[in-house]
Formats: C-alpha cells, sequence, structure tokens
C-alpha cells in the first residue's frame, strides 16, 4: 500500500487572471472546471514506480492533456462492484462534484 504520485491544483495562473479582470471590470462570476489541458491540473512527478509504469503513466497523462482520453469514461465501478458509469458513457461535471464514493480497486471507507 502505497502513494504512487498525485495530482497538483496549479491555481496561481487562473487567481492571477481572475485579480486582473477584477482590476479591468471584465471579472463576471462563473464555474471553473480547467484540467489538464489548461495547466490547472498537473501530476506530481512519477518517480516511486518503475520506468515502464512511468512511461504509461506519462503517456496517459499526455492523452489526457490532448483530448483523446477522458479519466472519467466508463465502465466505473463503485468499492461494491456495481456500474456507476455505463461503458462508453462519461461522468458529467455534477455527477463528479457530488461523488460519494470510492470506486472498485480503492482500499478505504468514506470518512462519516
Amino acid at each position: 500500500k502505497t502513494q504512487l504520485t498525485a495530482n497538483v491544483n496549479n491555481w496561481g495562473p487562473y487567481y492571477i487572471a481572475r485579480a486582473k479582470a477584477v482590476l479591468d471590470g471584465t471579472w463576471s462570476t462563473a464555474n471553473t472546471w480547467d484540467g489538464m489541458a489548461e495547466g490547472m491540473v498537473v501530476m506530481a512527478p512519477f518517480t516511486n514506480m518503475p520506468a515502464d509504469v512511468a512511461a504509461l503513466a506519462t503517456k496517459t497523462a499526455e492523452s489526457i492533456r490532448s483530448g483523446d482520453l477522458h479519466p472519467f469514461t466508463g465502465p466505473i465501478r463503485n468499492q461494491a462492484g456495481d456500474v456507476v458509469v455505463p461503458a462508453g458513457a462519461v461522468a458529467d461535471d455534477g455527477m463528479l462534484a457530488g461523488m460519494k464514493f470510492y470506486v472498485e480497486g480503492v482500499d478505504d471507507k468514506l470518512p462519516e
């Protein structure tokens, strides 16, 4: 049991852009769902794994950034093995924002 890597939320450029918008009078309220393609989400180094696994992780991250792979494409199962996102479907933002389950293979319990 170990953590191989993690995602890093890089909010700096977003906050700078929003502050500039406030100062120049163009700010408006909006939801933000930027991800890897925009650089808001980046991966920590892939150093705690064998080289072949790191190469696969790098390739996968590149596929997500390019839009060739959506990380929340089904089938996705919860810990009980129930399908929560069918094969070929993509979890929408509402589901992701309200997700109150771990996926199959996660060895932990949700906090109460």
